[in-house]
């Protein structure tokens, strides 16, 4: 029986001043993204919408969509299993970045994540390993695992994907925010 450990950062809706239809149009078309890459089976080195993906290509090609980016070719993206290690996990996220370029790092230790958010986590012990999205709904995370393909899950992970590395947050290119 896995343990699984609630994350210690809160999750607060998306909302910017003076924005509040284009936000939640925006909030709206990634919720319906999410749920139609749900039940994807897990398959590395993938990233199709019901086909498909691993962590890393179904995260990237979900952000594209969201954020109306083209999806960057798969094969000039870094393996999931660089996602393991923590040297393999920084050169892929740096990778991942610069395909998707409408995006900010959190600094600091966020303690607020919100909605298209990508955390990039990683057992306590050390070393990243795993890129999960922020759901529109409260606490709920989107991510593509090795058991359950891409799922919903809620606010607590599984020791090994517990700690979070890094924030990076991602706009909506559509001119909402």
């Amino acid at each position: 029986m896995t343990f699984y450990q609630p994350l210690r950062i809160k999750w607060a809706p998306l909302s910017i001043d003076g924005e509040k239809e284009n936000v939640t149009r925006s909030v709206k078309r990634l919720e319906r993204i999410l749920q139609s890459w749900e039940s994807t089976p897990y398959m590395v080195g993938q990233g199709h919408r019901g086909v498909g993906g691993d962590c890393v290509r179904s995260t990237v090609a979900i952000l594209s969509e969201w954020i109306r980016w083209e999806v960057p070719t798969f094969t000039t993206l870094p393996p999931d299993a660089a996602m393991h290690s923590r040297k393999g996990a920084i050169k892929a996220l740096y990778k991942i970045l610069r395909s998707l370029p409408a995006h900010t790092r959190v600094r600091g230790r966020a303690s607020v994540v919100h909605p298209g958010d990508v955390l990039i986590t990683g057992h306590t012990s050390g070393g990243p390993g795993h890129a999960i999205i922020v759901g529109t709904q409260k606490n709920t995370l989107w991510q593509a695992t090795q058991y359950a393909g891409f799922v919903k899950c809620g606010w607590a992970l599984p020791p090994e994907f517990c700690r979070v590395y890094a924030v990076m947050r991602f706009r909506d290119l559509s001119g909402s925010f």
